[in-house]
């Protein structure tokens, strides 16, 4: 007999893929981010998408974490932004995080490991590509910033 459990998530997977091809792609959350709130908030959103796309135990918390962590970042560097999760059927989910603050001056620093913030207590950009199978940082003076990643279903 199925486990009832099992059952649940394949159904929400199922939703996931016919949204995705009634709207004509794949499915998108926006989550604005401001507080520390919205971090919580976005973090259970990503959640919620892994399971319903068929995330194991230990690929939804490498999402969690590495969405977390972006989160953080827009609040405490940028102010506001914003994450967007969208599926990518059938290999996983690309979350995209988008901020106009006031872009990364270091960042080689900072991806090779030579430079840690006073203020961080987290993983960081650094961390988060090392959750990633994908990644990708797009920054500049007074322009923001956007980061990339995809995680690919475990």
């Amino acid at each position: 007999m199925a486990d009832p459990k099992r059952v649940d998530e394949c159904i929400k997977a199922l939703e996931v893929l016919s949204c995705s091809k009634a709207e004509g792609g794949p499915s998108s959350t926006i989550v604005a981010v401001k507080v520390e709130q919205d971090v919580v908030r976005v973090r259970n959103e990503a959640r919620e998408l892994a399971v319903a796309l068929g995330f194991s135990l230990t690929g939804r918390t490498r999402l969690a974490t590495a969405v977390s962590e972006l989160a953080r970042n827009i609040v405490q560097y940028a102010g506001e932004g914003e994450i967007e999760l969208k599926a990518v059927i059938p290999s996983g989910l690309e979350v995209t995080a988008r901020d106009r603050g006031p872009g990364i001056l270091n960042l080689d620093e900072i991806m090779t490991g030579n430079y840690r913030s006073k203020l961080g207590m987290g993983l960081g950009l650094r961390g988060v590509k090392q959750l990633a199978d994908a990644f990708e940082v797009n920054t500049g003076a007074g322009k923001g910033t956007t980061v990339t990643f995809v995680l690919r279903v475990q």
